[in-house]
Protein backbone atom coordinates (compact mmCIF):
# COMPACT_ATOMS: atom_id res chain seq x y z
CA UNK A 1 0.00 0.00 0.00
CA UNK A 2 1.44 3.34 -1.07
CA UNK A 3 0.46 6.55 0.73
CA UNK A 4 0.61 9.86 -1.11
CA UNK A 5 0.63 13.16 0.69
CA UNK A 6 -1.39 16.05 -0.62
CA UNK A 7 0.50 19.11 -1.78
CA UNK A 8 -0.73 21.19 1.16
CA UNK A 9 0.23 18.52 3.70
CA UNK A 10 3.67 18.13 2.11
CA UNK A 11 4.17 21.91 2.32
CA UNK A 12 3.27 21.95 6.03
CA UNK A 13 5.66 19.06 6.75
CA UNK A 14 8.45 20.79 4.81
CA UNK A 15 7.90 24.04 6.73
CA UNK A 16 7.98 22.18 10.05
CA UNK A 17 11.21 20.41 9.06
CA UNK A 18 12.87 23.69 8.05
CA UNK A 19 11.69 25.30 11.29
CA UNK A 20 13.25 22.46 13.32
CA UNK A 21 16.54 22.88 11.44
CA UNK A 22 16.46 26.65 12.10
CA UNK A 23 15.74 26.11 15.80
CA UNK A 24 18.58 23.57 16.05
CA UNK A 25 21.00 26.09 14.53
CA UNK A 26 19.80 28.84 16.91
CA UNK A 27 20.12 26.52 19.90
CA UNK A 28 23.63 25.51 18.85
CA UNK A 29 24.75 29.14 18.56
CA UNK A 30 23.13 30.12 21.89
CA UNK A 31 24.72 27.22 23.74
CA UNK A 32 28.16 28.31 22.56
CA UNK A 33 27.80 31.32 24.87
CA UNK A 34 25.58 30.03 27.69
CA UNK A 35 26.04 27.00 29.92
CA UNK A 36 22.82 25.01 30.11
CA UNK A 37 22.12 24.05 33.70
CA UNK A 38 20.24 20.75 33.89
CA UNK A 39 20.08 17.67 36.06
CA UNK A 40 22.26 17.86 39.12
CA UNK A 41 23.64 21.22 37.95
CA UNK A 42 20.24 22.91 37.70
CA UNK A 43 19.60 26.17 39.47
CA UNK A 44 16.78 28.66 39.90
CA UNK A 45 18.74 31.20 37.85
CA UNK A 46 16.62 30.49 34.74
CA UNK A 47 13.27 30.10 36.47
CA UNK A 48 11.50 28.13 39.14
CA UNK A 49 12.47 24.55 39.96
CA UNK A 50 9.94 21.73 39.97
CA UNK A 51 10.02 18.22 41.36
CA UNK A 52 12.01 15.84 39.14
CA UNK A 53 9.34 13.13 39.16
CA UNK A 54 6.63 15.63 38.26
CA UNK A 55 8.77 17.05 35.44
CA UNK A 56 9.41 13.55 34.05
CA UNK A 57 5.69 12.73 34.26
CA UNK A 58 4.67 15.92 32.43
CA UNK A 59 7.36 15.40 29.79
CA UNK A 60 6.36 11.81 29.06
CA UNK A 61 2.58 12.18 29.29
CA UNK A 62 1.99 13.17 25.62
CA UNK A 63 3.96 10.14 24.40
CA UNK A 64 1.41 7.96 26.19
CA UNK A 65 -1.79 9.95 25.69
CA UNK A 66 -1.50 10.65 21.95
CA UNK A 67 -1.40 6.95 20.93
CA UNK A 68 -4.23 6.17 23.37
CA UNK A 69 -6.27 9.01 21.87
CA UNK A 70 -5.57 7.79 18.32
CA UNK A 71 -6.45 4.23 19.19
CA UNK A 72 -9.62 4.88 21.18
CA UNK A 73 -11.22 8.11 19.97
CA UNK A 74 -10.40 8.44 16.28
CA UNK A 75 -12.02 6.53 13.49
CA UNK A 76 -9.63 7.08 10.62
CA UNK A 77 -8.90 4.33 8.15
CA UNK A 78 -5.28 4.12 9.27
CA UNK A 79 -6.02 3.50 12.94
CA UNK A 80 -8.76 0.99 12.16
CA UNK A 81 -6.28 -1.41 10.53
CA UNK A 82 -5.43 -4.34 12.79
CA UNK A 83 -1.70 -4.07 12.06
CA UNK A 84 -1.62 -0.42 13.16
CA UNK A 85 -3.67 -1.17 16.26
CA UNK A 86 -1.21 -3.93 17.19
CA UNK A 87 1.77 -1.62 16.67
CA UNK A 88 0.23 1.07 18.88
CA UNK A 89 -0.67 -1.53 21.51
CA UNK A 90 2.89 -2.94 21.47
CA UNK A 91 4.30 0.58 21.81
CA UNK A 92 2.02 1.31 24.77
CA UNK A 93 2.91 -2.00 26.46
CA UNK A 94 6.63 -1.36 25.96
CA UNK A 95 6.28 2.24 27.11
CA UNK A 96 4.36 1.25 30.23
CA UNK A 97 6.79 -1.56 31.08
CA UNK A 98 9.93 0.53 30.53
CA UNK A 99 8.54 3.38 32.61
CA UNK A 100 7.97 1.33 35.74
CA UNK A 101 10.37 1.59 38.63
CA UNK A 102 13.11 -1.03 38.78
CA UNK A 103 15.64 -1.73 41.45
CA UNK A 104 19.15 -0.79 40.43
CA UNK A 105 21.80 -3.34 41.28
CA UNK A 106 24.41 -2.34 43.83
CA UNK A 107 27.85 -2.02 42.28
CA UNK A 108 30.83 -2.81 44.43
Amino acid sequence: MHCRLGLEEQYVLDCMAYFMILMAACTFVCLLFVNAAYGRYSSSKYGFLINVKLAWFIQELPAFLVPVYLLVWTSSRKTSLLANQLLIAMFLCHYTQSGKRTETPAYK
